[in-house]
């Protein structure tokens, strides 16, 4: 798919492309005509003509004003041209990245993701804007220049046509040394990106069990071997310049002995050889060049596959449907012998042939031990993932019918694992919903019972969060994002663990938002405490990914199953 979108992009705007193209091959037969004009005069001089100096030099300046307008006019569209293609391959990558499917994000290491956006972003730019429009104008000099030396004497184009397949072949070599050592290098920024988002976002835990040296360790090793790439790199590159500098030098010294021969032996004129003089100068320099920006190429190429990777990652699967086509039943979540397994390891089912239905209006608790199933379960319900079997229906109708967006407005999340942009309180609870006032975002706090401790503070709702809300407690990152979710006024309100890290106090304070939640919408709670869902209307009890128990909270104590040997076992750990 990358390949094909690039191709598309620049299709949007070839006529830039081709005006490049016109207006450098136009500037160099201006230069080329120009010179062999100057050429004739001298031949004309010093065959004792007369030179009317006064005809020559008007058209000189004419070629002038209009080698300028044409510089003008080349610089311009090839820059807009490449600006253009920068632009929309940027804006393609950071607007498909949100639309990937989920398990990419868990296989990949954030590192990664960050660096193929920013680092190989602009290297991918950099091929574009530079190294595409060097070598379209090099080669347009040389089949140029290199058609009127040919006119000139062909003898004088042999010297440069000699020279020029061992340079390929040199280059060639080298460039793949360099793909190779840039890849590496990439890969090991990728590494070096994740240890230190790592000590960023773990200096907490760092500090306290010691572990910086250990992760300064891996930073210096990573480092290490960005080095080593870099001085193996530098050498490749020293001798690449010692090479270019040999190839515009042999094409110099051969040419130049075999123009003095030619002149010696009458086969050229005196003016034709300054002619070819200036001309091997503008020939000899992109055609040293160019083995070695098609070397760059090369290089930013691994940076543009890697960006490929993104492009051609499958994006989520999104169905046509915006709108409920029927009225709303009373079981508006239904999953029917759903079975689901993780890619790498597709032998485990975490959930097996699971039967689970959601009632409009109630609150519907799911629990159950480590591996159950839970977290799956939550996954599912968002569309993050889809089962390998079974059937998923939100509210009567099969989800991979819905289209994505919409289904997940039907939804308010609160995840055990928070997450709280670097603004304000009142910008992390209205993010993404337009037209909220502050009366709106008050309400919700106060239904969420986190509303009086902004209000003790001394900025209130413009208190800054910090990043990922490090300055305010977890606590409190889940009440404001309960009210996030309120404010969104979703008709299910999914709640992942919400009181899996808190204080028994701060879980009272939470239990309260969400018995205030409970009573305007349908609220599914994925239970860690067993405490906060005892006037839940159904509780689901899982284990190996089926659901094994069924009921309220008083009819599965009376049962004697498993719901009640864990909520036994919880009574025993807090006493």
């Amino acid at each position: 798919m990358g390949k094909e979108s690039i191709v598309r992009i620049a299709l949007k705007k070839s006529y830039l492309f081709i005006m490049y193209i016109i207006t450098t091959y136009i500037l160099v037969n201006i230069i080329v005509v120009g010179t062999d004009m100057i050429a004739k005069s001298i031949d004309n001089m010093i065959a004792g003509e007369k030179v009317d100096i006064q005809t020559i030099l008007p058209k000189l300046l004419i070629m002038i004003i209009l080698g300028m307008i044409l510089s003008y006019i080349k610089q311009y569209s090839g820059e807009v041209f490449s600006i253009y293609i920068q632009k929309q391959y940027k804006d393609m990558a950071s607007s498909r990245i949100v639309k990937l499917e989920y398990s990419y994000f868990e296989k990949q290491a954030t590192g990664g993701i960050l660096t193929k956006l920013i680092s190989d972003i602009d290297e991918a730019g950099r091929f574009f804007s530079e190294i595409v429009l060097d070598i379209i104008q090099g080669l347009i000099t040389i089949i140029t220049v290199g058609i009127y030396i040919f006119t000139i004497d062909y003898k004088l184009i042999l010297g440069v046509a000699l020279c020029y397949p061992l340079v390929f072949l040199i280059t060639n070599i080298i460039a793949k040394k360099i793909v190779s050592l840039a890849q590496k290098r990439r890969n090991t920024m990728d590494s070096l990106v994740d240890i230190a988002g790592d000590c960023i976002a773990g200096i907490s835990i760092g500090r306290c069990y010691k572990l910086f040296d250990v992760l300064i360790k891996r930073m210096e090793d990573a480092v290490d071997s960005i080095l080593k790439t870099e001085y193996e790199r530098s050498k490749i590159n020293a001798t690449s310049e010692v090479l270019k500098n040999l190839l515009s030098w042999i094409p110099n010294i051969t040419c130049s002995v075999i123009a003095l021969f030619a002149v010696i032996r009458g086969d050229i004129t005196i003016g034709e050889m300054m002619s070819f003089a200036v001309m091997l100068n503008r020939i000899v320099d992109p055609m040293s060049s160019i083995p070695f920006l098609i070397n760059d190429a090369r290089e930013a190429m691994v940076s543009i596959k890697r960006l490929n990777e993104i492009l051609n990652v499958p994006m989520e699967k999104s169905g046509e449907l915006k709108i409920l086509l029927n009225e709303v039943q009373d079981s508006i979540i239904e999953f029917k012998d759903i079975t689901f397994s993780y890619e790498n390891n597709a032998e485990r089912k975490i959930l097996n042939k699971l039967n689970m239905s959601i009632h409009n209006g109630k609150v519907t608790a799911i629990v159950g031990g480590s591996g159950a199933g839970k977290t799956t379960l939550y996954k599912l319900i968002c569309g993050f993932h889809s089962a390998q079997s079974g059937i998923y229906k939100l509210y009567g109708t099969e989800f991979s019918q819905w289209n994505l967006e919409e289904a997940r407005k039907q939804i308010s999340l609160v995840s055990q694992n928070i997450f709280l942009f670097p603004g304000t309180i009142a910008e992390n609870i209205a993010f993404g919903m337009k037209e909220i006032d502050i009366n709106s975002i008050i309400n919700a706090c106060k239904m969420a019972n986190i509303n009086e401790f902004i209000e003790a503070l001394p900025e209130k709702y413009n208190t800054v969060v910090g990043e990922r809300g490090t300055k305010i407690s977890g606590g409190e990152r889940q009440r404001i994002s309960i009210a996030r979710a309120i404010l969104k006024n979703a008709p299910i309100l999914l709640m992942d663990e919400p009181t899996s890290a808190v204080d028994m106090m701060t879980e009272k304070l939470i239990q309260e938002a969400i018995d205030r939640v409970s009573a305007q919408r349908t609220v599914i709670i994925i239970a860690h405490r067993l405490s906060t869902i005892e006037s839940a209307d159904n509780i689901y009890v899982l284990s190996e990914g089926k659901v094994i128990e069924n009921g309220t909270h008083e009819q599965l104590l009376e049962d004697n199953g498993h719901y009640a040997s864990l909520y036994m076992k919880e009574k025993l750990a807090v006493s």
